[in-house]
């Protein structure tokens, strides 16, 4: 090949790098900047733009949603929590509008959508709880963006996944499937995003990639700081975050993934957590029940309290299963029974915990008594308070403090550092099994601190004699019990 036919066919090569370079940007006004351009070109599945605020988040997610926008066919997905973000002004559906109004893209404000001359599509949604997400069950699209994804779950973060998709043997064979957020750190979702994407809290990565511990996948995070936007006012904006608070101030401006733990529902720290519990514990035994085959709902947790020592509990054992059936549920109830001795048993005996309470009751001759679960938001607040006096000092009587077996209690310490309140304060996010048993034992151990005594029936009524008979048969039940360690070998 001749040097002159050479120089043609280099010249030939960048044109055709350029055009196509054009053919993903021509939708967009803007030159991607450095840190855009690497999520832009991030090649795995799952990938995640954020970090500090005013790093061009928006702007890249919808780079991405139109990347192959020239496709026939094409799909793209762009959800924000609720309607009323998607729809602010400056927000990502405004910002598509400014950049495509101009083009031969058209819009639908019924369906939220714009429409290409190729056929492609781009649709706005939200996702305000996580039952919205069946409303996109049967659709199919080869792009989802979230935008500000830690305020979204990891259940509808999954969900829409599976939403991803495309037939084979068309123009989309050539289309790479991706599914892309956007974040600052912080939200109901900062720990889930954090954990599945391996981010460190001090944010010092150039950039991180976890896998998939079943497929192998690679997930890629590019973060993005105040000083990668050069179309941003820095010093404005510095100025502007100075206001807020040091932990928020930390997540906005630095990009590090730092959590307050105000928004936590059992906020646990190294006050909390201990090696060892006391001695002669009075133990209360609290269950919750799941129906899942695949995913651990079922939780077993123990709460026990010192005589003498009423302000004070110690969650000193917690377990999580799949489901179970009711003769390995009450097994395993026997199993810990004889190791902590249970001064009471409490079961979620909602919706199925009905039957499983009635069944381990009247087959089992197991005294579990229905946990009370009126009030549930006050009690939890309770639940709170008390684990925060454990870093009150000790000479501050009457306050209530709740210690937790770093070790034999691993579900509930896993669970309460990703449980959160969600913004109206009345809702949990997260998942709670774990919790819910131990906020269930520790009710029934203490919560007559907080709770007007029964009236004791007078001695010669006829309530005090049903009083007597229930008292008698639980206490011949115990007897029982206690005699017949093998029982479920005889049946």
């Amino acid at each position: 090949m001749t040097a002159a036919l050479a120089e043609v066919y280099a010249l030939l090569d960048a044109a055709e790098r350029l055009l196509a370079s054009e053919r993903e940007t021509r939708w967009c006004p803007h030159t991607p900047t450095a840190r855009q351009a690497a999520f832009l070109d991030v090649d795995a599945l799952e990938a995640l733009f954020g970090g500090a605020a005013g790093g061009g988040k928006s702007d890249a997610l919808l780079m991405a949603a139109l990347q192959s926008i020239e496709v026939p066919g094409y799909a793209a997905l762009v959800l924000r929590r609720t309607y009323a973000d998607l729809s602010l002004p400056g927000a990502i559906m405004d910002r598509a509008a400014e950049w495509l109004r101009p083009t031969a893209a058209t819009w639908s404000d019924r369906e939220k959508t714009w429409r290409f001359p190729s056929g492609a599509s781009l649709t706005f949604g939200y996702l305000e709880t996580d039952s919205d997400r069946y409303r996109y069950q049967g659709a199919e699209f080869q792009c989802v963006c979230f935008d500000e994804l830690t305020q979204f779950s990891e259940v509808a973060y999954s969900y829409l996944l599976s939403r991803i998709r495309r037939t084979k043997g068309g123009a989309l064979d050539r289309v790479p499937l991706r599914m892309r957020g956007a974040t600052n750190p912080g939200g109901v979702g900062h720990a889930w995003v954090a954990k599945r994407w391996g981010i460190q809290p001090d944010g010092h990565q150039d950039v991180a990639q976890a896998r998939d511990e079943e497929t192998g996948e690679a997930r890629v995070f590019v973060p993005s700081r105040l000083d990668d936007n050069p179309h941003l006012d820095r010093d404005e904006y510095r100025r502007a975050l100075a206001r807020l608070d040091a932990t928020t101030r930390a997540q906005l401006e630095r990009g590090l993934w730092v959590q307050d733990n105000a928004g936590l529902v059992l906020p646990l720290t190294r006050d909390n957590l201990v090696d060892v519990a006391p001695r002669g514990l009075r133990c209360v035994l609290g269950i919750d029940l799941g129906s899942s085959e695949s995913e651990e709902t079922l939780a077993l947790a123990v709460v026990g309290w010192a005589p003498g020592v009423p302000d004070r509990a110690w969650v000193v054992h917690a377990e999580k299963h799949t489901a179970m059936l009711t003769a390995d549920l009450a097994r395993r109830i026997r199993e810990l029974d004889a190791r902590f001795r249970f001064e009471a048993m409490v079961m979620d005996e909602g919706a199925l915990g009905r039957q499983f309470g009635t069944e381990v009751r009247a087959r089992f001759r197991l005294p579990v008594s229905p946990a009370r679960k009126e009030n549930r938001v006050g009690y939890a607040k309770l639940f709170r308070d008390a684990a925060r006096g454990a870093s009150q000092p000790e000479d501050r009587p009457g306050i209530a403090r709740l210690y937790v077996h770093a070790e034999d209690a691993v579900p509930l310490v896993e669970e309460a550092a990703e449980l959160l309140w969600h913004d109206d304060g009345k809702r949990m996010v997260g998942k709670c099994h774990a919790y819910d048993a131990s906020l269930y034992a520790w009710r029934r151990a203490l919560a007559w601190l907080e709770e007007t005594p029964p009236e004791v029936p007078r001695p010669g009524t006829s309530e005090h004699a049903e009083a007597e008979r229930v008292r008698l048969q639980m206490d011949a039940t115990r007897r029982m019990q206690s005699k017949n360690q093998g029982w479920w070998k005889k049946r």
